[in-house]
């Protein structure tokens, strides 16, 4: 198999299962229920999050990041004052116009829930929300929402920051092109160190993971290596999960490990999917991998009233019960979103490909 198309295949078949994590690190039901996140008393959900925190959390972002900067550069030889402002074009139909979109689908239904059930938001009061709170909302919802500074679809913060470094992907060129790995291993050094105090909409990670993504599409070097064996990734695998098991033992919480350990299990996740696809024991499904940018727009509205909902009904009073709950809410979630994906794009193609930003004929072409 040829590198470039591993690469492919691999970027391909990753979109699912890294959306599915993004998933279900967000099913946790402390907004609703926040004794939940006590040890003492709910011990076994406690360490069930913790695990998922540590397994799960970040690589998805992070390795969607470097995704974009390497496919946003590998067809591009030069990039100049023409070729921006193509990709610009090009980003405003598949990033902007479904980040406002799902964003305002958000809106609307904070807004219905307000005026019908206003217990199933718990801790906001959207009626109280100017005009001017709805917009600036829209990139950041920390003036209305204290607790975060992402909008007010929480995920979309991605799609926010991936736009930012878009429009400075001029600025990303030229300090890649130029100083290549060492300008990626400054970046990676500042988001380490965390050292700058950004605003909404930049991050370092995004700047980082961008740029090293770039660094490999503007050179079109190879990011897999071929010589990777399967023994190679039992015993990083095997690694990783000892120091898991140390950090989950320990009750330091250091924010420079839990970004190493980020970072490893992207290359844990990278590698061993790049394995098993070149073994052929993994084929990527072109249709779920294709739901995925839809599952990532819409589980955010899906759970803006879902959490509360099924607390109402299944009335989860135990450990067990609330880390089945959330098992069972994660796979409601992906399920359904992957159904009503599969009929909007059944009986409304256009307007699917629009909310998707085109990822439907691009899927066809």
């Amino acid at each position: 198999m040829l590198s470039s198309d591993l690469q492919s295949r691999t970027i391909s078949f990753l979109r699912l299962p890294l959306i599915a994590f993004v998933i279900l690190v967000h099913c946790d039901f402390v907004s609703v229920v926040p004794e939940v996140s006590d040890s003492t008393q709910y011990p076994g959900y406690s360490y069930m999050s913790e695990i998922i925190h540590l397994i799960f959390s970040q690589c998805a972002v992070l390795l969607f990041f470097f995704f974009s900067g390497y496919l946003f550069f590998l067809k591009i030889s030069e990039y100049t004052r023409q070729s921006y402002l193509k990709k610009l074009s090009n980003r405003t139909k598949t990033l902007l116009i479904p980040y406002l979109f799902w964003n305002l689908v958000i809106i609307v239904c904070y807004i219905l829930i307000q005026w019908f059930a206003p217990d199933f938001v718990p801790g906001e009061n959207v009626a109280k929300y100017s005009a001017k709170d709805w917009l600036v909302s829209l990139w950041d919802a920390s003036a209305v929402r204290n607790y975060s500074s992402a909008p007010l679809n929480q995920p979309l913060w991605f799609i926010r920051d991936l736009m930012v470094v878009v429009i400075c992907s001029p600025l990303v060129y030229i300090f890649i092109k130029y100083l290549r790995v060492f300008g990626v291993l400054v970046l990676g050094v500042f988001w380490l160190l965390d050292i700058f105090d950004l605003p909404s909409g930049f991050s370092m990670e995004s700047f980082f993971f961008f740029s090293a993504g770039a660094y490999f599409g503007i050179f079109k070097k190879n990011f897999i290596f071929a010589g990777i064996k399967g023994k190679h990734i039992a015993i990083a695998t095997i690694v990783y999960l000892a120091a898991v098991i140390l950090l989950i033992l320990s009750s330091n919480d250091n924010a420079y490990i839990d970004k190493l350990m980020a970072l490893s299990r992207c290359i844990i996740y990278l590698y061993i999917t790049a394995y098993f696809i070149s073994t052929e024991s993994w084929k990527t499904n072109p249709f779920l991998a294709e739901s995925s940018f839809f599952l990532y727009c819409s589980h955010g509205v899906v759970m803006t009233a879902s959490k509360s909902i099924f607390i109402k009904i299944f009335d989860p009073s135990g450990d067990i019960q609330f880390m089945l709950l959330r098992l069972l809410l994660w796979i409601v979630t992906i399920c359904g979103g992957i159904l009503v994906y599969w009929l909007l794009r059944k009986y409304l193609p256009r307007f699917t490909a629009i909310i998707t930003g085109g990822r439907i004929q691009r899927a066809k072409a």
